[in-house]
């Protein structure tokens, strides 16, 4: 698989401009070794990326965890021609980033969410919906996300267009395995809620040439993992000028956010869109029926 292909997953969702180069200093995330030069280190990660990728397709999990508590996990498949779905279970909490007290969580089982993502839409449904609209999805407008969940975008996930923005640094200290890099915060902020990044004040400018510390695990010369802490968000959007509510800070202080990665099977069957008949607007889900009972 070529690189090229990660130019278009950096593009994903995040507009036009490329990455550019972030700064070895920013954040306060892991630390780069200096006994290992940066060319090394994008080597290692450009090898570890087109292992990732030679495959069709990419199985994923993205993680929220306040400590141990894991609030919102999304596992899926994505196609790199194009076509993903997934299954997410959060806590009613995560979406909007209140931190949990103790080891309260959302009800098992209830808060359950399917989506399909297609080369133009995105689609979802809840277990918990009634039985009238139950099986049915709903497909998102212009501008909208499942559950406000800003990496659900058309044709591929931002869950993997992540990859395409990681500029590696150096190694982590004692452990080649592990890369030192960096995202734009734009970037990384697509891996919040809609609700908590709009809470944050910050223009176009600052997302964009700002730079959040990412870990990045590689096994076998694979590239299996990338993990991130909220309190660098934070830190970032306060060193590029902007500003977080202090609510907002302490939510994103105690979360890591996490994406696991692995080759899927060379049998995955494509995605496809729900058929016509399942699908519904916003209208439909008020009149509690799909357009085939309509």
């Amino acid at each position: 698989m070529s690189l090229a292909l990660l130019a278009g997953l950096a593009g994903c969702g995040i507009g036009e401009d490329p990455p550019s180069p972030p700064s070895p200093g920013a954040g306060s995330g892991p630390t780069a070794t200096g006994d290992s030069s940066d060319t090394s280190a994008e080597q290692v990660l450009a090898d570890g990326l087109r292992a990732l990728l030679a495959a069709p397709a990419v199985d994923f999990r993205y993680r929220t965890l306040s400590g141990t508590t894991v609030l919102t996990e999304t596992s899926g498949r994505a196609f790199l021609d194009g076509g993903w779905s997934a299954t997410t279970t959060f806590d009613d909490a995560a979406t909007g980033v209140v931190a949990p007290q103790g080891d309260e969580q959302g009800a098992d089982g209830e808060n359950r969410m399917f989506v399909r993502g297609t080369d133009e839409d995105v689609y979802m449904r809840l277990a918990s919906w009634p039985e009238s609209v139950a099986g049915c999805w709903l497909q998102m407008g212009p501008g909208e996300a499942p559950i406000g969940l800003l990496a659900m975008t058309p044709k591929l996930p931002f869950y993997i267009g992540l990859l395409g923005t990681l500029h590696a640094v150096g190694f982590e200290a004692g452990d080649d395995s592990v890369l030192v890099a960096r995202t734009q915060l734009r970037s990384a902020l697509l891996l919040l809620s809609g609700p908590v990044a709009q809470t944050l004040t910050l223009t176009a400018e600052q997302a964009r040439s700002a730079r959040v510390p990412v870990g990045v695990f590689t096994q076998d010369g694979v590239v299996t993992d990338v993990a991130l802490r909220g309190a660098d968000v934070v830190e970032s959007v306060e060193k590029a000028g902007g500003t977080v509510p202090a609510e907002t800070a302490a939510g994103l202080a105690r979360l890591d956010l996490t994406v696991h990665y692995q080759p899927s099977p060379s049998d995955a069957k494509p995605v496809t869109a729900p058929a016509p008949g399942l699908v519904m607007t916003s209208a439909d889900l008020a009149g509690h029926a799909c357009r085939a009972e309509n």
